[in-house]
């Protein structure tokens, strides 16, 4: 900030501080719009525009430092870096590449793309990660072999009118998912989450739900209904896999943002909500429930495992949707004095005593029960 607040600098300085020793060992000056400093077990990971640099913890010199590279994950359990290759006429190439993180040499590269930017990135096993990009791809983080599958995970003709802008490209870097800015009739994020169980994986995206084994041979498909698919949530409740369409994608995958700023300000209504249930082995489909007659989006929900139900959220009111039954439970909620509903409750929480002599604590249930929802 500024002597007259009334800009905000974009740049500062980054310092290393020994606690033991009580003294400064180094500082370097940062541009925090166009860099982003991380500390990792191997040393202060510092990414500028198109570059990576590795920096030693004690002295701040560069251990290392990477040519047109966009950094995508750090993996500390093996010393690996993920990395797209830049072009400096093309932006942001296919080739994925892995990196040893404590010399800086590419060790395997490796084409995956990336149209609507990764969704999602865990390790499966000690050796092996699932990134989930424009599909499922398995890479052994060793020489980047593994197997792919094709999924779409976004769209590209949609009649969203704001643009995202002209964001950096380090914003996002280094978080497991990385981030590409994309036009402004682009949404994506129409995916559920991987759900590991046992050797297979769940997944759904706006098209159908898989089960594929961990070769990402498909098991089985269920076709989703034309047009309602959005992104989902996955979950198992006892022999069972739900899922809960959210009637919603987003215009960007950058996930730097606040909850806040993503939630009220690049979300897109796209399909329906809708909550479902299948067999595990079979994907036979058990029940499958619209939550609402219009494009509407969820705005929260909770899996209520205690009182065997899931609880949804929209703007104006809460349904109660018990596991195993086909009725719904509607709660109104009064917009014109409350405002819209906002989320739910999920933790423990306190209030005020009326007398003001202290506080008591409300856990997230109550009773019959009770859930705390805040407009």
């Amino acid at each position: 900030m500024n002597k007259k607040e009334t800009s905000v600098k974009n740049t500062g300085d980054i310092w290393m501080i020994s606690l033991s020793e009580k003294k400064v060992l180094w500082q370097r000056s940062i541009n925090y719009f166009a860099q982003e400093a991380k500390l990792t077990d191997q040393g202060v990971s510092l990414t500028s525009k198109d570059k990576y640099f590795l920096l030693d913890l004690r002295t701040g010199t560069e251990i290392w430092a990477g040519k047109k590279m966009v950094p995508y994950s750090v993996n500390a359990a093996d010393d690996r870096l993920l990395a797209y290759k830049g072009s400096v006429m093309n932006g942001i190439t296919k080739q994925l590449q892995g990196y040893d993180l404590l010399t800086g040499n590419m060790l395997w590269k490796r084409e995956i793309s990336h149209r609507y930017g990764w969704n999602e990135s865990l390790m499966l096993d000690d050796s092996t990660r699932l990134i989930v990009s424009d599909g499922l791809h398995t890479v052994n983080m060793s020489d980047g072999s593994g197997q792919s599958f094709p999924m779409k995970t976004g769209v590209d003709d949609y009649r969203s009118a704001a643009a995202i802008g002209a964001l950096g490209l380090v914003a996002g870097a280094l978080t497991g998912v990385g981030f590409f800015p994309y036009g402004n009739n682009v949404v994506v994020d129409l995916v559920s989450n991987v759900l590991p169980d046992d050797s297979l994986l769940y997944v759904a995206n706006r098209e159908q739900l898989l089960c594929l084994d961990r070769q990402l041979d498909m098991k089985w498909g269920y076709p989703i209904p034309e047009s309602t698919g959005s992104n989902s949530t996955l979950f198992f409740y006892e022999d069972r896999l739900y899922m809960v369409n959210h009637g919603f994608g987003y215009r960007d995958n950058l996930r730097n943002h606040t909850y806040s700023y993503a939630k009220n300000n690049l979300r897109a209504k796209i399909g329906k909500p809708f909550i479902a249930s299948f067999e595990k082995e079979s994907g036979r489909n058990i029940d499958f429930r619209f939550l609402s007659e219009k494009k509407e989006m969820i705005e929260d929900f909770r899996i209520d495992r205690e009182n065997k139900c899931a609880v949804v959220l929209f703007e104006d009111r809460m349904m109660v949707a018990p596991f195993g039954s086909d009725s719904v439970k509607v709660h109104q909620w009064n917009v014109e004095e409350c405002g819209k509903i906002i989320g739910i409750l999920k933790r423990s929480f306190y209030l005020e005593d009326k007398n003001g002599s202290g506080f008591k604590k409300y856990n997230e249930t109550l009773g019959d029960p009770t859930y705390y929802i805040y407009g």
